[in-house]
């Protein structure tokens, strides 16, 4: 049963339930889990086989709950996630998944895939551009989750019709709302002596960090900045460093290496999954 708010659905769990969906080899999922409730003082469910795909596949997987929210790693057999798994960034939960379906579709979202995991209702969205975002819905009572210094953000560089377009849909969809709406320095996102119009959306369903760049500051977006898939603040900036580079985890953006007031940091972990920090202020 869908519960309201008002006379409105309540779309999502809550945003600690936005999971980013990490994709890395079999070889590397336990060094993966390893590092990150190390360097994020989490835990983790045992590596499991059950298939989460919308087809049979060989994979496994486990959920990370740490300091910064809580993460999907999976890992498919020869790293080639089938279709349509594999491009989304974040799968995100939802009250009613037939109600969650049938608004995204009123607001032009495709409806990619549904299918059912362990008895959870799953769907796979492509939004307006092409941006994948997973549904899924529990069979009971969510999990608790909790929140702990902070949960993940999930970031988009869309040039700007392409940012207001997935904007308002992600608004009216979700019944979000927008948190922040400004210019920022362009040593963000490694183009120095620009700017960009940065829009945190929230919701019921997550964090979302949509970063608004021209066709030209888009092409010379480079590595790591364009790797960068989800934002998170952290209480203690050079505590997590330090235990990055004590866990094998590169530091490809030292704090000092920017100016802003909020010190700023990005790391790879292995697999290839980058991310960015921020001190908390």
């Amino acid at each position: 049963m869908c519960i309201h708010h008002g006379q409105k659905a309540i779309f999502g769990d809550g945003k600690q339930y936005a999971l980013p969906h990490v994709f890395v080899n079999p070889d590397q999922l336990q060094t993966f889990i390893n590092q990150m409730t190390a360097v994020f003082d989490g835990t983790a469910d045992p590596i499991s086989d059950i298939n989460l795909a919308t087809v049979p596949a060989e994979m496994q997987f486990s959920d990370i709950y740490t300091a910064i929210g809580a993460f999907s790693a999976q890992a498919y057999k020869d790293g080639k996630p089938p279709y349509p798994m594999g491009q989304e960034s974040v799968g995100v939960a939802v009250r009613d998944m037939d109600n969650a379906v049938r608004v995204a579709e009123e607001h032009g979202v495709k409806i990619l895939a549904r299918w059912e995991v362990m008895g959870n209702q799953e769907a796979m969205t492509e939004w307006l551009d092409g941006l994948r975002i997973q549904f899924y819905a529990y069979a009971g009572t969510p999990p608790e989750i909790a929140v702990r210094e902070s949960v993940s953000n999930t970031r988009y560089y869309l040039p700007p019709r392409a940012a207001e377009r997935f904007i308002k849909t992600f608004l009216a969809v979700t019944d979000g709302r927008i948190v922040g709406d400004a210019r920022h320095a362009g040593e963000e996102v490694g183009l120095p002596g620009e700017s960009f119009r940065r829009v945190w959306l929230a919701s019921s369903a997550g964090l979302f960090n949509v970063i608004i760049l021209s066709d030209a500051q888009r092409a010379r977006l480079a590595s790591p900045w364009r790797d960068i898939k989800t934002d998170f603040v952290v209480d203690d900036l050079a505590k997590v460093i330090a235990l990055a580079q004590a866990s094998q985890v590169s530091v490809l953006v030292p704090p000092e290496a920017g100016h802003s007031r909020h010190p700023r940091a990005v790391l790879e972990f292995t697999g290839g999954y980058v991310i960015a920090l921020r001190q908390k202020a």
